[in-house]
Parts: C-alpha cells; structure tokens; sequence
C-alpha cells in the first residue's frame, strides 16, 4: 500500500492521496499532542506494528469502512484527480499513468488483488466502450441490417441506395457537428446509429411503393414519381416530428445530451433522403 500512495502522487493531475499509511493519526502524551503517518516505514513493521495499525484503522470513523472494509478484506487508496478540463487526453492518461502502476504493484505482489475504480475509470470506460462499439459491434450490425435488406427486397440496387442514404445522413451529420466544434462523447457517438435506423424506415417506405408501383406496370421513373407523392408528406412530417423531439433534450442538464439531439436532428433532416431511384431486376 505504500507503493500505491508514493505512485499515487506521481499521477497525472493527481492533488491528493488518502491511504492507511499516510492517514494523520494524532495521540496525546501528557500534554503532548503527537500527528503524524499512521504507517510512516510500512517495510519496517513486525506483527506487532501491523496489529497496532489494523486495531487504529479499525476504531477510527475516518477510516474504517472508508479507506478499510469491516472485514480487514479490503483496503482502499484514494486520489483525487483535479482534471484541467483543457484537452481531451486528460482522463486516457490518468488511465494509462493508473494501469502501469497497478502493473507493478501486480507484479511485485502477485497475490494481492488489485482493482481501479472511482469516477476518472468510469468515465475511460465509457469512452472505450463506445470506441469498441463504434470499431466492432456497429460493423457487425450494419452487415446484418444489409443482409437484412438483401434478403427482404430482394434488389442489391435498392439496398445499394438505401445504404447510400445512410452514409450520406451519417456523413453530413457528424461533418456539421465537426465544423461546429461539437466534440464527440459516449451519449453523442450513438448519433449514428440513431439516424441509421431512420434513414432504413424512410428509404424502405420509399423502395416498397416504387416497387409495387412497378409491380402494376408502371415504369421506373413514373414509379418513382408515384412513391414521392405517396411518401413525401409523410416521410418528411415523420422526419420533422423526430427532429423536434431530439432537439427537446437541449434542455437536459447533461451537455453531452445537447449533442445528441443537435447530431441526430441534423441527420434526420437530411436533404434528399427520400429519393431512391434503384428498382429489382425484375421490375425492369
């Protein structure tokens, strides 16, 4: 635990660090008032100085059931890290800083388990979770949503144009966000795939009009003429209704909520996302 509190300190914007051996213990002798470390040579302690430690930290409001479980199970380090809030980098290197200690202290104390916990691992996790979403599980769900489309269609032209609206939809939103300083956070890089699943209805109620338009011998651009008439009012009065419900969640109290609604509405009232000119080879 001493390791911990000295690399503790080492760690990027870290101000404080409360653990067992640097806990202000103060004792009176006589009329002498006496604080210091309650563990100021933790290598030095015999059985007897550990037992005097656990029995202090044990009594002591401050720390047992805070810095030590009721069990003597569990200890606890604590830093506190005052973020500048300056750059993004911040909470990936208190991270990395954190890892690399609990690394040694692995490795030097093998049986001991060590764990990272507290607001600055939270906040990592979340944002590795979204980049390992955005990097493996949404790959994985556009394919199944293509194959999907393939399969119910049954046009890879009319996917090819669906999947087209999508990247378009994607693309231009996450452009304007980029080009209006609005930075990406886990609630916000779900924005994506929220307009995903919305350019897939609008596209699909477009392509399945068309194709039954031609089913009953129109030609394709007729087709397309008809579905416009048919979709336009309310693909686009759906579209609208969606914007202003995601722009509501500006008057959250989370900023990263603001990008949410902002990213989403741009991506929904995306200009031409109700076009679709692709038709099945056999309505040809």
């Amino acid at each position: 635990m001493a390791k911990l509190t000295e690399g503790g300190w080492q760690l990027p914007f870290s101000t404080r660090v409360d653990s067992i051996p640097n806990f202000q213990h103060s004792y009176a002798v006589g009329d002498d008032l006496t604080v210091e470390d309650l563990a100021q040579d933790t290598a030095s302690l015999d059985q007897a100085g550990r037992d005097r430690v656990a029995s202090i930290a044990m009594d002591d409001p401050l720390l047992f059931n805070r810095l030590v479980a009721a069990d003597r199970g569990a200890a606890a380090v604590n830093v506190t890290i005052t973020l500048p809030r300056k750059e993004m980098g911040e909470v990936p290197s208190v991270m990395a800083s954190a890892r690399t200690l609990a690394e040694e202290v692995r490795g030097e104390f093998p049986d001991i388990e060590l764990v990272l916990t507290g607001m600055v691992p939270m906040n990592a996790a979340l944002e590795e979770a979204s980049i390992n979403d955005i990097s493996f599980l949404i790959p994985i769900m556009y394919g199944v949503l293509i194959l999907a489309m393939i399969g119910f269609l049954r046009s890879f032209s009319g996917t090819l144009g669906t999947v087209f609206v999508i990247g378009l939809s994607a693309a231009m939103a996450m452009g304007l966000a980029g080009w209006l300083g609005i930075r990406l956070t886990p609630p916000s890089a779900t924005a994506p795939t929220i307009i995903l699943s919305l350019a897939i209805a609008d596209s699909v109620h477009i392509l399945v009009v068309m194709f039954a338009a031609m089913r009953r011998g129109m030609d394709k651009r007729a087709a397309i003429v008809e579905s416009l008439r048919v979709n336009f009012g309310p693909v686009f009065l759906t579209s609208l209704t969606t914007a202003i419900g995601f722009l509501t969640l500006n008057s959250s109290d989370a900023p990263p909520f603001h990008d949410l609604g902002n990213i989403t509405a741009m991506g929904v009232m995306r200009p031409g996302s109700i076009r679709s000119s692709s038709c099945r080879p056999s309505c040809r």
